[in-house]
C-alpha cells in the first residue's frame, strides 16, 4: 500500500492510497469507527458567496477544504480520521479556534474518584498526581486518555446526561472531583450533588479564543466548498465572529446546539451528527466530503 501526503499554501493535499488491485482503499490517516447519521436542518445562505459555481455545475467538482478548528492534537486525529474514512483526496487546513491553556492549580485533598469530560480533562491527570483512580469519562475518548494517564476509566459512551447516569446508576462512595476546562457546560459537579453524589469541581485549563489562519480565511473567501466540522456552541459562536465568509461553507454541527449558532454563518448546507460523539462526527463529515467530491 502507498500513500503520500503533500504541503502547499498552508494546506495539506491528502492522496488516497491503493493496493495492488487498483482499487482506492484508504487514505493516508487512519480510521475510527463510523457512527449513524441523521441530517439535520438546512441553512441556505444567501449572494453568490454561497450560490455553487459552475464550473461544479457542468465541469469536474472542484477538490473541498477540510477546515479543522479543533486543538491540538484533537484536530490531527479527527482529520486523519475522516481522511481514512473518505478515501477520497480532499485538501486540509488547520485553524484551531481554540487553544488549551493548563492553569497552575494543585489538589488539596485527593478524591475518591474522578469525572471527566474531555480528554483535555483527562490530560491533566498525571501532573496533578492523581493516577491510579477510578475515572468515570464522558466517552471512549476521554476513557483512553485517563488510562494513558494512570487511572482506571469507565466509559458512558455518550454525553454528559450518559455520564451523570451512569455515575448515579454504579453510586460510588466517597468524594468525585470534575476535572474541567473554564468552559463547561451541563453542570455535572452540581447536578450529581445534588441527587447525592458528593462531587467537586476544580478548572484545570482554559479554552483561549484564537483567531482563524491566513490560510483558512482564504479558503473561506475560495470558491472551493470548504466542510466546517464544529463541535460546540462556544466553537461555532467564535467562528461567526469572524465573519462574514464569501465562500461555500458545508457546516457539519455535533448538536441542535452547535447548529443554532452555526445558522449565523449562512452556511450553504448545514447538517447535524446524529449523536454527540466522535464517530458520529467522522461519519457526517466523510459523507459531505464524499457528496461535495461527487459533484
Amino acid at each position: 500500500m502507498q500513500f503520500r501526503l503533500a504541503e502547499h499554501d498552508g494546506r495539506q493535499h491528502v492522496a488516497a492510497a491503493h493496493h495492488g488491485g487498483g482499487g482506492v482503499v484508504a487514505t493516508a490517516f487512519q480510521s475510527e469507527d463510523e457512527g449513524s447519521l441523521r441530517h439535520g436542518p438546512v441553512a441556505h445562505g444567501s449572494g453568490a458567496g454561497n450560490t455553487r459555481p459552475a464550473a461544479e455545475q457542468y465541469g469536474p467538482p472542484m477538490r473541498p477544504v477540510l477546515l479543522v478548528t479543533r486543538p491540538a492534537p484533537d484536530g490531527a486525529r479527527f482529520a486523519e480520521a475522516v481522511a481514512r474514512e473518505t478515501g477520497q483526496p480532499f485538501d486540509v487546513l488547520q485553524s484551531p479556534l481554540i487553544g488549551i491553556r493548563p492553569r497552575d492549580v494543585s489538589v488539596a485533598e485527593r478524591p475518591d474518584a474522578l469525572v471527566l469530560t474531555s480528554a483535555n480533562g483527562a490530560a491533566q491527570i498525571g501532573r496533578l498526581q492523581l493516577s491510579g483512580l477510578p475515572a468515570f469519562c464522558v466517552g471512549d475518548r476521554t476513557a483512553a486518555c485517563a488510562e494513558k494517564e494512570g487511572a482506571t476509566a469507565v466509559s458512558a459512551g455518550g454525553d454528559a446526561e450518559a455520564l451523570i447516569a451512569t455515575i448515579l446508576a454504579q453510586k460510588p462512595l466517597g468524594r468525585l472531583l470534575h476535572l474541567r476546562g473554564a468552559h463547561s457546560r451541563g453542570d455535572v459537579a452540581g447536578r450529581l450533588s445534588a441527587n447525592g453524589q458528593p462531587c467537586e469541581a476544580l478548572v484545570v485549563y482554559d479554552q483561549q479564543p484564537e483567531s482563524l489562519t491566513s490560510d483558512a480565511r482564504r479558503a473561506l473567501a475560495a470558491e472551493a466548498p470548504a466542510v466546517v466540522p464544529l463541535f460546540s456552541p462556544r466553537t461555532a459562536a467564535l467562528m461567526a465572529d469572524q465573519g462574514p465568509f464569501r465562500g461555500q461553507l458545508h457546516v457539519v454541527a455535533m448538536s441542535e446546539a452547535v447548529a443554532k449558532e452555526a445558522a449565523r454563518l449562512s452556511p450553504a448546507s448545514l447538517v447535524i451528527a446524529s449523536s454527540p460523539e466522535g464517530a458520529a462526527m467522522i461519519a457526517l463529515t466523510s459523507r459531505r466530503l464524499e457528496y461535495l467530491l461527487s459533484g
